[in-house]
C-alpha cells in the first residue's frame, strides 16, 4: 500500500493507493481546490483517479474544500454519521481556542 502526504496549506491530507484507485483522506480548508489539483497533477494523477474521500472529522481545516473536491473527483464521501450530519448542514466547525 502506498501512502502519499499531500499538504494543503497548514493541513496534511493523505492519498492512499487502493486496488480500485486512490483514496483521499481529508480535504483541507476552504479555497484549496486549485492547490489540490496542482498537487494531483504533480503526482501524475487526475481527479477521476480519486475513488473515495474519507473525512476524519468535521473541523474547517479538514472539510472546507470538500464540496468542491467531491464535485471535481465525482466520488463518494465516507464520514462518521455524527460528522456527516455536520458536513451536510454546511456548519463550519472551529475548535475552541484556535481562532484569533
Amino acid at each position: 500500500m502506498k501512502v502519499v502526504t499531500m499538504p494543503l496549506s497548514y493541513t496534511n491530507c493523505y492519498l492512499i493507493e487502493a486496488a480500485q484507485g486512490w483514496i483521499l483522506v481529508d480535504a483541507g480548508r476552504q479555497s484549496m481546490v486549485r492547490l489540490f489539483s496542482k498537487r494531483l497533477r504533480k503526482l501524475g494523477l487526475n481527479p477521476e483517479d480519486i475513488k473515495l474521500i474519507i473525512i476524519t472529522h468535521a473541523h474547517y481545516d479538514h472539510v472546507g474544500s470538500l464540496a468542491q473536491i467531491k464535485t471535481l473527483c465525482r466520488c463518494p464521501v465516507l464520514a462518521h454519521p455524527r460528522e456527516a450530519r455536520i458536513i451536510e448542514s454546511g456548519e463550519v466547525v472551529i475548535p475552541p481556542g484556535t481562532n484569533a
